[in-house]
């Protein structure tokens, strides 16, 4: 079907991933998703996940992975392939050529892949304003039209736990609130265990103390 299209793909397992496929009117596509340059300028690292927080960001093939460039990233749902016109094809494709030579700055809980696709979104609707979902989750269920996910302010949250990876697709039923709920928890999980492990080595430190008549 000849005309031009663009689909997005969301990858919800741990924090997740979103990038956008664009469909040229011969058929050819292309798919590219926002990352931290590993080899770049590296500001921040999650002390318990080693995930990369804030560093020099990089535009990366999705539809290019796997040992022969020939796969594409993990996703486990997509959106409806949304006809556009030359206009705007030509719009999301300047502003991604615009990223690849000018990528700025990737940042975990900011400008993220999740960001990338909600600018690459805004100019498909000429300008229409988006809520800016964190998560790519959030993403999901904004396009899917769920209100729930069209909440202000998410918060940092340090550390994501795992997920089991599934490539089954539709099969994520829990909304964004839940997410927000499991990562907060998981957040005060972390800050309690560093409190109790500041506490052990406290008392400790004391009895050695006590022991040696110090105090």
């Amino acid at each position: 079907m000849a005309g031009y299209y663009y689909r997005v793909y969301i990858d919800t397992t741990e924090f997740g991933h979103a990038f956008i496929a664009l469909y040229e009117s011969d058929g050819s596509v292309e798919a590219w998703g926002y990352y931290p340059n590993k080899n770049g300028n590296i500001e921040k690292i999650d002390p318990i996940s080693a995930q990369i927080l804030e560093a020099d960001g990089v535009l990366k093939r999705d539809d290019h992975w796997g040992k022969n460039n020939d796969e594409w990233h993990e996703s486990d749902w997509s959106s409806e392939k949304t006809a556009i016109t030359k206009k705007q094809y030509d719009a999301m494709k300047q502003h991604l050529n615009d990223m690849i030579e000018s990528p700025g700055y990737y940042e975990y809980y900011g400008n993220n892949c999740t960001q990338f696709v909600q600018d690459m979104l805004k100019i498909a609707s000429d300008g229409n304003s988006w809520h800016n979902a964190i998560l790519p989750l959030q993403l999901k269920k904004q396009l899917q039209g769920d209100e729930a996910a069209y909440i202000s302010g998410t918060g940092s949250f340090p550390h994501f736990p795992p997920r089991e990876k599934t490539k089954s697709p539709n099969n994520k039923a829990e909304g964004v609130l839940d997410e927000i709920v499991r990562v907060g928890a998981a957040a005060q999980d972390a800050k309690d265990m560093e409190s109790s492990i500041y506490e052990k080595a406290g008392k400790g430190i004391n009895e050695k103390a006590e022991g040696h008549g110090i105090g």
